[in-house]
């Protein structure tokens, strides 16, 4: 009397060879859907301007590059200093509407209606206070880190939940 005994040794090997295969592409795509959540953010913070500035979302080495590199957007989202505005042409009058209110507000990603008011004022020249920095750049990547954990882990499980393993 004798028994055999088999090994399924082979077809494990080949799942996870499967699997090996299936990881980098599903870790591209998470990283992606995080990429298309910052331009979303970042979009979402632009939703009222009348300048519209032109979001990219790029792949890297290390992943996805999202941003802009439109000048307005800059000076809205690190703020400004405090700086003189005279006449572009000589002898001339500067002429404003006040009050104004702004479109966006420091550390919110959203976009309200703002105005720049009735009240015309002229002069020669006026002491702007600078603007204060709104940060969206900064809270957009905080937001997208603290999810990507979270997206990736996921994105992981279904996959070996896909070729019969779990983690």
């Amino acid at each position: 009397m004798s028994i055999t005994i088999r090994s399924n040794a082979t077809k494990v090997g080949a799942s996870f060879r499967r699997l090996a295969r299936k990881f980098p592409g599903t870790v591209d795509f998470a990283t992606r859907e995080l990429g298309l959540e910052a331009q979303m953010l970042f979009e979402k913070t632009t939703a009222t301007w009348t300048h519209q500035p032109t979001f990219t979302n790029q792949r890297t080495r290390q992943g996805y590059t999202v941003g802009t590199d439109d000048r307005i957007y800059g000076f809205v989202d690190r703020g400004t200093r405090a700086h003189e505005i005279r006449p572009r042409r000589a002898g001339g009058i500067l002429r404003f509407t006040g009050p104004y209110h702004a479109k966006t507000k420091p550390n919110v990603i959203a976009s309200y209606r703002g105005g720049r008011g009735r009240v015309a004022v002229w002069a020669r020249r006026v002491q702007h206070p600078g603007t204060e920095p709104r940060n969206f750049s900064k809270i957009i990547r905080e937001r997208v880190q603290r999810q990507a954990p979270n997206k990736l882990r996921a994105a992981l499980r279904a996959v070996t939940a896909s070729e019969g393993f779990g983690i």
